[in-house]
């Protein structure tokens, strides 16, 4: 999923793509958990623009957010028109 997820990323979003790859090898995470794997990554990365991509990523259905305690985000299970699971889908 993450290869398909890869290949819909704007070119040279380095940062977007880091999200992605720390989401495939790492599971679902909050945004402070994606700021330190992001981090670990590229040597640098900020909350804010960690959460200005996620929800990018989220609006392009590349991320969705799971259900659990406090807000976590993953990569969707299928890549249908605009990807499936978010809470806003289900609650329609």
């Amino acid at each position: 999923m993450a290869e398909q997820v890869l290949r819909r990323l704007p070119r040279g979003d380095e940062i977007s793509r880091h999200i992605i790859e720390a989401l495939a090898e790492g599971g679902p995470m909050n945004i402070s958990e994606l700021t330190r794997a992001v981090r670990a990554r590229r040597g640098r990365a900020s909350r804010r623009i960690i959460r200005e991509r996620l929800q990018r990523l989220l609006g392009m259905g590349l991320v969705v957010e799971v259900e659990g305690h406090g807000r976590k985000f993953d990569l969707p299970t299928s890549l249908g028109g605009q990807g499936l699971g978010t809470k806003a889908q289900k609650a329609e």
